[in-house]
C-alpha cells in the first residue's frame, strides 16, 4: 500500500495535477495501513502475552492424541516439555 500511494504522489507531482484530487484516496490507503497494522499490534501482544503466562491453548489435541495414539495428557506433557506452552484443557470447576 505504500508503494500505491508513494505512486499517487509521484505522478501528482509530476503531472502537475491537482494534490487535492488525490487527497482521499492517499488518506483511504494511510488510514487502512493504520488498522492493518493496530490489529497485528493487538494479535502479537495477545500472543506475547500468552506465551510469556503459559495460557496458549493447543486447538485440536484430542485429534492429535488420537493420531499419535497417545492420550491427551500425554500430548499436553510433551508439549510442555518440549516447547513450554500449556496445552493441557482447562478445567471448568464444579459448581456444588
Amino acid at each position: 500500500m505504500l508503494e500505491a500511494f508513494g505512486s499517487m504522489l509521484g505522478y501528482t507531482l509530476g503531472s502537475g495535477d491537482s494534490v487535492p484530487d488525490i487527497s482521499w484516496g492517499a488518506e483511504s490507503i494511510i488510514r487502512q495501513q493504520c488498522q492493518d497494522f493496530e490489529f497485528i499490534r493487538t494479535a502479537l501482544r495477545s500472543r506475547f502475552e500468552a506465551l510469556r503466562d503459559g495460557t496458549i491453548r493447543v486447538k485440536g489435541i484430542n485429534e492429535v492424541a488420537k493420531i499419535m495414539a497417545l492420550s491427551p495428557d500425554k500430548v499436553a506433557q510433551v508439549l510442555q516439555f518440549a516447547v513450554g506452552i500449556n496445552a493441557r484443557p482447562k478445567k471448568v470447576a464444579a459448581h456444588g
